[in-house]
């Protein structure tokens, strides 16, 4: 006994084949545009100069950025005093009454991107021995 079986293929209307792509698109549109915006301004698509102090010290607090990864990377900062951060950075944007930290601008927003960050800085922790303790990029 032989059975055949026959295949019913299911068409969709051409309408709404277009009105589902379209809405996937601007569904998705939106979430790959803010991931790549937010990819562009983040540190991890920043460029990386090699770090030494008088280049650092010559340049505008909007441009240091380029040296953050350099000097992350070789741990520059690691264990210094304040005296020996200064020496090196120069004189910080911003200090906490306390001491307790520093901060020197990295990077500014530029007009043509988008992101909820004005600013980008280089925030400095020390110790109660006034030695660094931690730093890390901050954003405001």
């Amino acid at each position: 006994m032989n059975e055949t079986t026959q295949k019913k293929t299911v068409t969709m209307p051409r309408w709404a084949i277009l009105l589902g792509t379209f809405l996937l698109g601007m569904l998705t549109s939106p979430v790959l545009f803010f991931a790549y915006s937010s990819y562009k301004i983040s540190p991890a698509s920043w460029p990386s100069q090699e770090f030494n102090g008088e280049s650092w010290r010559k340049s505008e607090p909007q441009d240091r950025y380029a040296y953050y990864k350099d000097l992350a990377a070789k741990g520059v900062l690691d264990g210094l005093s304040r005296q020996e951060v200064v020496g090196l950075l120069g004189e910080p944007d911003w200090w906490a009454p306390q001491g307790d930290y520093c901060v020197y601008g990295l990077k500014r927003r530029e007009p043509c991107e988008i992101s909820f960050n004005a600013v980008y800085l280089l925030h400095i922790d020390f110790s109660e021995q006034g030695e660094v303790r931690a730093y890390r990029v901050r954003s405001d």
